[in-house]
């Protein structure tokens, strides 16, 4: 199937392989169960799952609640402004910036510079390559890479192996239960543990 141009306004669900190129909007609860691409700029605007391999190599704006159970790749810029649940491999080369609670239950790597403004849950090992900004409290379960220079505001709780390349600004409480190196200059403002 081949899809230009389009709006989606009631409630779909997409289960063949397809193709979506140019401008689309979803503005229903859709779900996605086959294989997708999404080549050109994307607004989805209500709660959506994705249950098949995707590629997202447009701009991409979520507003509403997501669900990400097949891997993804997301080679643009993406906004999401609702929360994000993740339980597959998950690679973002673009600038992403999450409003909504999320939670990466899978391996994670964000290449681009990310900023995340609500609680985060992260349970597979994450790879941090550019700049990050975590505004509130935050749980990682796995390894973390960070190669880049990271700010935490909320409390944040570091259950793996940790390595930060770039430096760290911690300004809420932190509890550190893995080997950790810290490479980059490093401040902590509230209690470490």
């Amino acid at each position: 199937m081949f899809i230009i141009d389009l709006v989606f306004s009631g409630n779909v669900v997409f289960s063949n392989v397809t193709v979506f190129r140019g401008i689309t909007v979803f503005s229903g609860d859709m779900v996605f169960s086959g294989a997708m691409v999404f080549s050109g700029a994307m607004v989805f605007s209500g709660d959506m799952v994705f249950s098949g391999a995707m590629v997202f190599s447009g701009a991409m704006v979520f507003s509403g609640d997501m669900v990400f159970s097949g891997d993804m790749v997301f080679s643009s810029d993406t906004v999401f402004s609702g929360n994000v649940e993740c339980s597959a491999d998950v690679v973002f080369s673009g600038i992403a910036m999450f409003g909504g609670d999320v939670m990466f239950n899978s391996d994670t790597v964000f290449s681009g510079d990310t900023a995340f403004s609500d609680n985060m849950v992260f349970t597979g090992d994450m790879v941090f390559r550019g700049d990050t900004v975590f505004r509130g409290n935050v749980v990682f379960n796995g390894n973390v890479d960070c190669c880049a220079d990271v700010m935490f505001s909320g409390d944040t709780v570091f259950m793996g192996d940790m390595v930060f390349s770039g430096d760290m600004v911690f300004s809420g409480d932190v509890v550190f239960s893995g080997d950790t190196v810290f490479i980059g200059d490093t401040v902590f403002s509230g209690d470490v543990e």
